[in-house]
């Protein structure tokens, strides 16, 4: 219960806030023991899972605000070149065609780097 609690503090020092609680896990007949309380890494996840959609729950914008600092940490993650195409085609909304134009490359080679960053991408959203 909350009288477990030593702290629990936000930090923003990153792109995506986060919590760190630090509480005394005694069990309910006053023992001292993590284990029976997390459990293994599996509880562990469960109640950060829980704890976030509880958050989501009661803040409905924080869930958006959260995807919207992930995709930035993903997107910060690319070269150079590969930001510079996405900047390109989706924020400039240039066609394949007129990027390749500039770079002066056939746009089948703006479409194959715009497909292989889109994977890579996903894999970093998942």
């Amino acid at each position: 219960g909350r009288e477990n609690i030593v702290s629990a503090v936000v930090h923003m020092d990153e792109k995506t806030p986060h919590l760190h609680l630090t509480f005394v896990p005694l069990t309910k007949d006053n023992r001292l023991c993590a284990k029976e309380i997390i459990g293994n890494w599996a509880n562990l996840t469960k109640w950060q899972d829980d704890f976030h959609a509880y958050m989501v729950e009661k803040y409905p914008d924080l869930e958006h605000k959260l995807e919207v600092d992930k995709l930035h940490t993903a997107l910060a993650m690319l070269t150079p070149e590969e930001q510079a195409l996405i900047q390109a085609l989706f924020f400039e909304e240039k066609t394949e065609r007129q990027y390749a134009e500039e770079l002066g490359v056939y746009r089948n080679a703006i479409h194959v780097r715009k497909t292989r960053i889109l994977k890579k991408l996903k894999k970093l959203l998942e």
